[in-house]
């Protein structure tokens, strides 16, 4: 996952690919 753009964007890019659930859990 890319880690340069922020947690917001980030959630709406990965968000079109997978639950943001998942974003969620990438964060942490």
């Amino acid at each position: 996952m890319i880690k340069l753009i922020s947690t917001k964007q980030r959630i709406k890019v990965v968000n079109s690919v997978v639950p943001s659930e998942v974003v969620v859990k990438e964060e942490c």
